[in-house]
């Protein structure tokens, strides 16, 4: 998925003008309840809504009812950006499209609350009930790390620190809190778990990966999974407190040259057909088996070929030797990443590669009426769209989709337990327990550096990221890059330090000279700026920790030598480069891109709890080592696995 931005704006822009007009005109459809005029329906005795017959003979039963145009729409997803191009409720209803999104940062126009959301989804859904056969819609959104797009929601860590957890119960418990707070605004369907296996820190997405060992993206994976729609075999699986999950991008994103997003897979055919298949696949056939019934096509190719126009591995590989049943869907205008060298010949390639729906958000009317034409001149047969069709609605009956009650009693329920004391104690809990201790020196004293600021009384905290809940949250948080400042609910660092250690005194200070006399401690908290995708791609250089950090270390180092602790907090989406500030730095810890919850940092430096993460990545020293670090263990700082107690000794 990525953001909605302007030039796909302005490309929708003249081929939905006549359909925005049309929804101002036709706003009955927005409305609910008594305004809505009663209409017979001639379907109601049918098989296929009868809840108590077969799936397939459900699906049977109203694929026989449908003619070419109704099996296209159902394949169309798009935006709820009406002026950008996206689809506005009476679109729904008249073409009887089969899903929708809200893309990264595209809230409701009313505003970023939860019952905005709610409003606007219900809506949709209305919208859908009223079309031809009342198809429910599926509405995506990208609840990658809570129900993040909406103000006031659990944001919980990104994934490469739930890594650092290994955790499978932990990690499961918070796919169940996301499910809550994302059903709750009527959206039954999350872009959420990313299977990929991490290698290149220049990627933009690394921290959306749970870390560079397959075995622990396979558990953990499976775990969200778990979470997010219920276990297969329990009667929890798909009921109303859980929700649909695409596990994605599907396949090879980590494994891209030089750690280019949407870059290129360059491998020989043996080696890659023996990567694919034992290795990078095992989290995947792992998340089919636990009931994953939608997928995510990746934007990067393999050996030149793009994997949505890839035949060999969406039909061939995936619906045939693995037998997935589910939903293949494209990511973000994925048809036009196919070589086509115009736009009809792309989606004829995507499509018949084996994609069944299509994420064409602001493109959306082209891509139903283009994909008509290529049915009807014979470049993509009625089989393959019966074959995408019926995938589709097996996934929606199978679901519960069209028994759902819109605005349900459990959904209001739900809505009241957004951003609760509840789900934000669990996100506290994944924040403590993805804390990485890295570096924990001994002192004069005899102590670690830890054990010293435990006992100080009197502690500096410099650094903007200290303070700052939208650097701590990262990207895909409200935005879709993410945002510095206060852009949602929660507890930045220092707010937690406060919270938790009562006792002590905490002095915010802008720089080491202004740091007073009597202090006992330096905490440094400094790392990255939100960033996501392409955007977050990185040169060598781009890596290596920033001046500010840079300067605060040296400065605290040569204001206080060895006499108190230096300790550093890295807020950061995967390893940056320290070589030239590992030395001055006593005690160094990762809190990965911890959250809106990070009262759960003070847990462990002045509470209780001891340190429990370990690094789920091999750390280099530098960023120009990163294509020898698996190998060459001379270019490694810190090795997979790595993680201290305050007493300096290993987990």
């Amino acid at each position: 998925m990525r953001k909605v931005d302007l030039l796909r704006m302005k490309r929708a822009a003249s081929v939905s003008m006549i359909f925005v007009l049309s929804a101002s005109m036709l706003a009955g459809c927005e409305k609910k309840g008594e305004d809505k005029k009663e209409t017979k329906d001639p379907y109601k005795n049918a098989i296929f809504r009868d809840a108590k017959a077969s799936t397939e003979d459900r699906v049977k039963d109203l694929m026989s009812k449908m003619d070419i145009k109704d099996k296209v729409a159902q394949m169309i997803m798009a935006e709820r950006n009406v002026e950008g191009g996206g689809a506005a409720y009476n679109m729904v209803t008249q073409y009887g499209l089969g899903a929708m999104l809200s893309g990264g940062g595209s809230a409701p126009v009313t505003g970023n609350e939860a019952q905005d959301w709610n409003d606007e989804i219900n809506k949709y859904k209305e919208a859908a009930s009223e079309s031809k056969f009342g198809i429910p819609i599926l509405y995506g959104v990208d609840s990658v790390h809570g129900n993040s797009n909406v103000y006031g929601t659990t944001i919980f860590p990104h994934q490469i620190g739930l890594g650092a957890t290994d955790d499978e119960d932990l990690v499961e418990r918070i796919g169940n809190i996301t499910a809550s707070e994302t059903r709750a605004i009527g959206s039954n369907y999350a872009f959420s778990p990313v299977l990929g296996v991490a290698y290149d820190e220049h990627w933009g997405r690394f921290y959306e990966c749970f870390g560079e060992n397959t075995d622990l993206v396979t558990r953990l994976g499976t775990a969200y999974v778990n979470g997010l729609q219920g276990r297969k075999d329990s009667d929890d699986f798909m009921s109303q407190d859980h929700l649909l999950c695409s596990i994605k991008h599907f396949v090879g994103e980590g494994q891209v040259k030089n750690g280019y997003n949407q870059g290129n897979v360059e491998m020989d055919e043996k080696e890659w057909d023996d990567k694919l298949k034992n290795d990078i696949i095992k989290p995947y056939v792992s998340a089919i088996e636990a009931g994953a019934k939608t997928l995510m096509v990746s934007y990067n190719s393999i050996n030149g070929v793009n994997c949505h126009e890839n035949k060999e591995l969406i039909t061939d590989y995936l619906k045939g030797e693995l037998g997935f049943k589910g939903i293949v869907i494209s990511d973000y205008d994925g048809v036009e990443h196919c070589k086509g060298s115009d736009y009809k010949f792309q989606l004829r390639d995507c499509v018949n590669a084996g994609v069944d729906m299509l994420m064409e958000p602001l493109d959306w009317q082209n891509c139903y009426h283009t994909l008509l034409n290529l049915v009807r001149d014979g470049s993509v047969s009625e089989e393959r769209i019966d074959d995408a069709v019926s995938r589709i609605l097996t996934v929606k009956f199978d679901s519960g989709l069209f028994e759902e009650e819109i605005n349900s009693k459990k959904e209001q329920d739900q809505m009241k337990q957004i951003g609760s004391d509840e789900h934000r104690a669990v996100a506290r809990e994944a924040v403590s327990k993805s804390l990485t201790l890295l570096k924990n020196e001994k002192m004069s004293d005899g102590n670690t550096a830890i054990q010293d600021l435990a006992a100080a009384n009197k502690i500096a905290v410099m650094g903007e990221a200290a303070d700052d809940i939208g650097t701590q949250c990262g990207g895909w948080t409200i935005s879709w890059t993410g945002n510095k400042g206060k852009t949602t609910i929660g507890t930045t660092i220092l707010e937690g330090f406060k919270e938790v250690a009562k006792d002590k005194e905490f002095e915010y200070v802008d720089s080491a000279e202004h740091i007073s006399d009597g202090t006992q401690a330096v905490v440094i908290v400094a790392g990255e700026d939100p960033y996501s995708e392409t955007q977050g791609d990185s040169t060598g250089f781009g890596l290596f920790l920033d001046d500010e950090g840079t300067t605060m270390i040296t400065e605290a180092k040569e204001k206080f030598g060895d006499s108190i602790p230096i300790v550093v907090i890295l807020v950061t989406g995967r390893p940056l480069t320290l070589k030239d500030n590992i030395d001055n730095i006593d005690a160094l810890m990762s809190a990965w891109l911890p959250g809106s919850e990070c009262a759960g940092i003070a847990d462990v430096l002045f509470g209780d709890k001891e340190f429990s993460g370990k690094t789920p990545v091999t750390w280099p020293v530098t960023s120009f080592d990163i294509s020898d670090k698996l190998t060459d263990d001379s270019v490694v700082l810190f090795k997979y696995g790595t993680g201290l107690k305050k007493d300096g000794s290993a987990i």
